[in-house]
């Protein structure tokens, strides 16, 4: 789990501009969102939200490349299973996550409050992100 650890923080000191204009950008979507009577940047927010989670997708994926002798794996007792564990960690953490936390922050200002029966469909959102965005964006970043 060190390892895995090691990997993750070596790819937030190497993106953090981009982890911070993700999170930046689903920021704006939460102050534009229409739930919240905000609606002036609502379209640049939705076009400007998945691509960003896409360049962050394909950045966190292309910080370890497969060609060559210089990367940064193979001169660590690195296997694939924990650079995998540790790309999928970071993406929960840094796009799963931030995205949740901006639905939950729209239900709460458009309902007032959040009931725990509304925390499925918030869960199943996630799970639809991961198939529709997440997922997509992983095989691009791998075959490119």
């Amino acid at each position: 789990m060190k390892r895995v650890f090691t990997i993750i923080m070596k790819d937030v000191r190497h993106l953090w501009p981009q982890v911070l204009v993700f999170l930046a950008i689903a920021a704006l979507a939460v102050v534009t969102n229409p739930a919240l009577h905000a609606h002036r940047f609502e379209y640049l927010a939705r076009i400007l939200e998945p691509v960003a989670c896409w360049v962050l997708i394909v950045a966190v994926i292309h910080e370890e490349r497969l060609i060559g002798h210089e990367q940064y794996w193979l001169t660590r007792p690195y296997t694939w299973k924990n650079l995998v564990a540790a790309k999928a960690l970071f993406l929960v953490t840094f796009v799963s996550l931030p995205v949740f936390v901006c639905q939950y922050i729209i239900l709460v200002g458009a309902n007032g409050s959040v009931p725990l029966n509304w925390i499925a469909p918030l869960l199943w959102r996630q799970f639809f992100l991961a198939i529709f965005v997440i997922l997509p964006a992983v095989a691009f970043a791998v075959v490119t």
